[in-house]
């Protein structure tokens, strides 16, 4: 079977700090928390001192090597996570990531040295570190608009033997580099043809990845694919729905895979397994749509500043991360979804105007965000009402009608529903503010979304309210104008 990390694929082998002599006997289980060991010992056995060393509470992570007859999984930071039994006890532990090759070298020094070390340069490489990885994302090949892979027969003498082609146009590659980084880094959207060979014969798979690359030397593996985020974020937009991340693979020297001449040198890619991730791969996918916009609308430009604009900005990603979740559908309850979005919609609507630490009224964010997304709005409301202030007016309503119980206007479903399409289509016109696109793919983009809102109004219609809103000093009755969802359809 190949080197890799299954589903609830119980592994048995032998575990190793590089220090002890003893090989100590355990089992690798990939769940959905990440890579998690259990090695079973009797505390009268010498071993069960090594296991207290390695997989203690409280003690900083260890980095491990396993080995069964598949092949080697360097474990790296596995910290303890329980232990059960009595005569003979299991204890377990979980690592931050498994990279399915033999390591150059396991690191020195005791795990509290390797944590301080970590804790004061993150971005510092390690033994374990990586210089490159391509990741699988639901719904990328599609983004990506590249086409099929072209299949041909050689010789009509020999059909079993057949040549695939793959265009060198199908590469999209751009360069970042973020104020806050050590490194620049370089990305890459290219199609990859992966084959394994088996008794039946080789099966070759078309994938479509990114590939990320620090340009200064070498990371962990974790930084590589948090440099991967905006990627998702972009699908989620694209899309509408979740995505998940299925694959990775890691390159780099601290994990040679051939040598040449009894000098390491790296050739191939080694499958890695990361607990920041491990959880959307037991998720099945979603069957996902055609996407509002793909990755040729963008252009290597475009890909760039979105690149930017969300690893460099934090007044916008900061925000936008609640965002993408809600979209990706968190949680199945309109309410918490329609407060985040339009809790992302306010934090935004300084951004968009270049103020994004100035305090804001609720309603003048939001109606920023609609002028900003470029959207005609005029079919949701009759004149003479200015329909943009109308729209940031009814989810400013609704918001502070979820957030304060006590003003007694429980919103209804219908309510939710439309507020949930509302704000939804505005984060993702607004997350395009300023990036270079396509001028025809941006006009879809909004006449797409605003039609979806739209026909989830139907022949209903928003319109103003006035409403009592307490006294000022001298006693005299205030009042507050609010949006409200004038109902026609029943």
């Amino acid at each position: 079977m190949d080197n890799v990390l299954r589903a609830n694929d119980v592994r048995t082998g032998l575990l190793s700090d590089g220090k002890h002599p003893d090989l100590i006997a355990a089992s690798l289980t990939w769940t959905e928390l990440g890579p998690e060991i259990a090695v079973p010992a009797s505390p009268r056995q010498p071993q069960y001192a090594v296991i207290e060393e390695w997989l203690k509470p409280g003690r900083g992570g260890v980095d491990l090597l396993f080995v069964d007859d598949r092949g080697p999984v360097t474990l790296s930071d596995v910290r303890y996570t329980g232990r059960h039994g009595s005569t003979i006890l299991v204890t377990r532990g979980r690592a931050r990531n498994a990279i399915c090759q033999y390591p150059e070298a396991l690191p020195t020094g005791t795990a509290e040295e390797r944590i301080t070390r970590a804790l004061e340069t993150p971005l510092a490489p390690s033994v374990l570190s990586v210089e490159e990885m391509y990741s699988t994302i639901d719904g990328l090949a599609r983004f990506s608009g590249f086409g099929r892979i072209e299949v041909a027969d050689t010789d009509q003498e020999h059909p079993e033997q057949i040549v695939l082609t793959r265009s060198v146009k199908e590469h999209v590659s751009w360069t970042v580099d973020a104020e806050d980084f050590a490194s620049a880094l370089q990305y890459d959207v290219l199609r990859t043809t992966p084959w394994r060979e088996n008794d039946e014969g080789v099966t070759v798979h078309n994938e479509v990845v990114i590939e990320t690359k620090w340009l200064g030397g070498d990371v962990q593996p974790e930084i590589l694919l948090w440099q991967q985020y905006p990627m998702r974020s972009l699908l989620v937009l694209a899309y509408g729905k979740r995505v998940e991340w299925r694959s990775h693979h890691v390159r780099g020297l601290s994990f040679p895979t051939k040598y040449m001449r009894g000098e390491p040198d790296t050739i191939d890619w080694a499958p890695a397994f990361i607990a920041d991730t491990a959880y959307s791969t037991f998720q099945d996918p979603v069957k996902l749509p055609v996407p509002l916009f793909g990755m040729p609308a963008l252009g290597p430009d475009g890909m760039q500043a979105w690149f930017e604009r969300w690893l460099d900005d934090d007044a916008f990603r900061n925000p936008m991360q609640s965002a993408i979740e809600a979209l990706a559908g968190f949680t199945r309850f309109l309410e918490p979804r329609a407060m985040l979005l339009i809790n992302t919609l306010e934090a935004l609507g300084g951004w968009v105007v270049g103020a994004p630490h100035e305090q804001i009224k609720l309603v003048d964010a939001i109606a920023n965000c609609v002028r900003a997304s470029g959207g005609d709005w005029s079919n949701l409301a009759r004149p003479p009402f200015d329909v943009e202030m109308l729209v940031a007016q009814f989810l400013a309503t609704l918001q502070n009608d979820l957030k304060h119980g006590q003003r007694g206007q429980r919103r209804t479903a219908r309510d939710l529903r439309f507020g949930e399409k509302l704000a939804s289509a505005l984060i993702r016109m607004t997350a395009l503010h300023d990036i270079p696109i396509d001028p025809d793919a941006i006009r879809y983009i909004r006449a797409s979304l605003i039609e979806e809102v739209e026909n989830e109004l139907g022949q209903d219609e928003l319109t103003t309210v006035t409403r009592p809103n307490g006294t000022d000093k001298q006693g005299n009755p205030k009042t507050r104008v609010e949006g409200e969802l004038l109902r026609f359809s029943r």
